[in-house]
C-alpha cells in the first residue's frame, strides 16, 4: 500500500470538545508524547483521513494561472498529518523533506508535502520543490474559505490511500494545524506486539481527559487486511 503496516497500532479520536484550535493542539500535542513515552513504542504521529479507513478528503487547489480562469483549478486527495507521520508510517520520502514541528506551529499554514504522482503530473520533469501552489482552506474562526499559498518542501512515495485495487488521486499531504477541527487517527509504532498496549494507550486517554471517546483501537494490517477483502 505504500507504507509499512507490521507492528503499528492506530487509535481513533473522533471529537475533542475543545473550541479553540490552539488547545486542541496543546491536547494532541500531550497525548503524543504520553504515547511516545510507552514501553516499546518508536514512533507516535497523527493523520485525517487514516489511509484505507473509508474516509475521503478533497483538496482544491491550483496555480497562480487558476486565478486568472477559475477552471484551471483541480481536486487532490487530502491527508493533514503531524510532523512525524511519514517516518511512522514508513512511507518514503523521495526528495526534499517531511514536515516539521515548526511547520505545525498555530498560523504556519504555508508548506505542504505532495505524493510522487501530484509531482509528475503537475511539474513533469521540473522539480516541485520550493514550487507555490494555492490550496483552499476553512478558516473556522471566520466560518469562510480561503485562498492561501503553500510551498511544497518534499516528495514523497504513492500511497494507496482508499483503495487496495487502484491508484487514487494525486496527494496533498499539509500539516495537521491546517484542519485542527477534524478526527484524528493516531498510527503507534511498537517495537513489541501492539495489542499488547491496547489498555495502556486508553489509559493515557483516560489521564487527559476520560470524556473524550476513543474508537478504532486496531493494529493497522487490520486494515490492509479488510481492503484486501474488499477487492476479492
Amino acid at each position: 500500500p505504500g507504507y509499512d503496516p507490521e507492528g503499528v497500532f492506530t487509535l481513533l479520536i473522533p471529537n475533542l470538545n475543545i473550541p479553540e484550535p490552539e488547545g486542541r493542539a496543546t491536547w494532541v500535542r500531550e497525548l503524543r508524547q504520553r504515547l511516545s513515552a510507552l514501553p516499546g513504542v518508536t514512533a507516535v504521529a497523527a493523520v485525517n483521513p487514516l489511509p484505507l479507513d473509508g474516509g475521503v478528503a478533497n483538496a482544491r487547489w491550483g496555480t497562480e494561472a487558476a486565478l486568472a480562469d477559475p477552471s484551471l483549478f483541480r481536486q487532490a486527495n487530502l491527508h493533514v498529518v503531524q510532523p512525524g507521520y511519514f517516518e511512522a508510517m514508513k512511507i518514503k520520502l523521495v526528495s526534499g523533506r517531511t514536515l516539521l514541528r515548526s511547520d505545525n506551529e498555530d498560523q504556519a499554514l504555508d508548506v505542504a508535502v505532495v505524493d510522487q504522482k501530484f509531482a509528475a503530473r503537475v511539474f513533469g520533469q521540473e522539480n516541485p520543490l520550493g514550487a507555490q501552489i494555492l490550496v483552499d482552506h476553512f478558516n473556522e474562526k471566520t466560518f469562510s474559505l480561503e485562498r492561501i499559498p503553500v510551498t511544497i518542501v518534499g516528495v514523497v512515495a504513492n500511497v494507496r490511500s482508499y483503495s487496495l485495487a487502484e491508484e487514487g488521486r494525486e496527494t496533498i499531504y499539509h500539516p495537521y494545524v491546517f484542519q485542527s477541527f477534524l478526527p484524528l487517527t493516531f498510527v503507534i509504532r511498537t517495537a513489541i506486539e501492539p495489542a499488547g498496549l491496547m489498555a495502556q494507550i486508553r489509559s493515557e486517554v483516560d489521564a487527559l481527559d476520560k470524556d473524550v471517546p476513543v474508537a478504532d483501537l486496531a493494529t493497522l494490517e487490520s486494515w490492509v487486511t479488510e481492503a484486501m477483502a474488499q477487492t476479492r
